[in-house]
């Protein structure tokens, strides 16, 4: 018998565990997974799954060269068997609508939608779900801020959310444009708020909502998105809301929403991005915030700050304090999150004493979390500085704050 030859039975590949042909693909590279389909029928699902979990369609030129929705739509004609592996969609390209819920209503196990850079063609023919939509749920539906082109924007993100029974996290775009408010205010006239009561009971449900910023002089169109959000959204499951402070006009505009909620969310996100510099608005910012009603909310349990790095002219954690100056300390707030690019107390002279101060006056707080990349420091030369990680700057954080 030659050497290295043996009559037991060789083990086929196709009977290993699909827990572990499903691991291999997932590890292996793209030419790789490209040859796994080769293997048998369970290498090829485990395959498909990976090379077409996301598919993207970026052609935000129109360029007649590159992948379109219409021809992506034909390829799940072609290939049908291509549709149970979609998992998320990624679109920045023309949107042609009726296409596109057709598209939606072909991928049975799609989870995530992010639409960026993208052009709504024939927006008033928005129709109606397909049954199959509206019995279905959605984990994230993600419009990137300012980056719809199209006068129906508020409509077109409005509407598409709520052919879903649920979507888990609803991330709106902002509109930097005033003039797009009559065109939207005449679409939502149109196509009118869910018609029967039965319409409304199956009405979308949303976990997780985060409110665009738009432009100064918009505060129409987040007034016109708070009404539609109201009138055809569920939002008693709602415990996740993200929402601007500037400008301040829309911050009043979506004041009816934010009391709509007020016993529901555990987390509040306040995004202090893209200040304004007027003096006059920053002095009535506190006024403003106040007259939001966040000190009602009984169950809010985290705060999470988002900001740009600190301004000296802004000065941004004076208004962070000012905030949280509008709570009530009875509110049962046990974790706080302060979250930009760095950090540094030398150039910007940070107000530790009374950040201190306000920290204390929430007993309740158990956790305070600085999502902060870098700490800086004035070099020799004063305008050089040397990045170190906050990891190096916690004792001085705890110091400081006495926790």
């Amino acid at each position: 018998m030659p050497r290295g030859h043996s009559d037991a039975p060789c083990k086929s590949v196709s009977a290993f565990p699909q827990e572990l042909i499903d691991l291999i693909a997932e590890a292996s590279d793209a030419q790789t997974r490209k040859t796994l389909v080769f293997v048998s029928a369970s290498w090829l699902n485990a395959a498909y799954r990976c090379i077409y979990h996301t598919i993207v369609i970026f052609n935000p030129w129109s360029s007649t060269s590159q992948p379109s929705l219409r021809g992506f739509a034909q390829a799940l004609e072609q290939g049908p068997r291509l549709r149970q592996h979609v998992r998320v969609l990624r679109l920045s390209c023309d949107i042609c609508v009726p296409m596109l819920l057709s598209v939606i209503e072909k991928l049975p196990n799609l989870h995530t939608i992010r639409i960026r850079s993208a052009h709504i063609q024939d927006p008033l023919n928005f129709n109606f779900p397909p049954s199959s939509l509206s019995q279905r749920s959605m984990r994230e539906i993600l419009f990137l801020n300012s980056t719809i082109v199209s006068d129906y924007s508020v409509s077109f993100q409005l509407y598409l959310s709520r052919m879903f029974a649920r979507v888990d996290r609803l991330r709106l775009a902002g509109s930097e444009y005033i003039d797009a408010l009559e065109a939207a205010s005449d679409h939502d006239a149109t196509l009118g708020p869910l018609a029967s009561a039965e319409d409304r009971a199956l009405s979308t449900k949303i976990s997780s909502l985060v409110i665009p910023k738009c432009g100064p002089g918009t505060a129409g169109y987040t007034a016109l998105l708070t009404k539609i959000l109201l009138r055809d959204f569920d939002l008693q499951h709602l415990t996740v809301l993200s929402v601007p402070m500037w400008p301040l006009d829309c911050c009043l505009s979506y004041a009816p929403l934010a009391a709509a909620v007020s016993t529901t969310v555990h987390k509040l996100i306040v995004d202090f991005r893209d200040p304004l510099s007027d003096i006059g608005e920053i002095h009535r910012a506190s006024t403003v915030w106040t007259s939001l009603g966040f000190s009602s909310y009984t169950s809010v349990e985290s705060i999470h700050f988002m900001f740009l790095v600190p301004n000296e002219k802004l000065k941004i954690w004076d208004h962070i304090l000012n905030f949280l100056s509008t709570l009530s300390s009875s509110q049962r707030i046990t974790k706080l999150i302060f979250q930009t690019a760095y950090f540094t107390d030398t150039r910007h002279n940070m107000p530790w004493s009374r950040l201190q101060d306000t920290l204390l006056a929430f007993s309740g707080v158990r956790e305070i979390v600085f999502a902060v990349p870098y700490w800086y420091e004035e070099g020799l030369g004063g305008e050089n500085y040397c990045p170190k990680t906050i990891l190096e700057r916690l004792p001085l954080l705890r110091k400081k704050l006495s926790f």
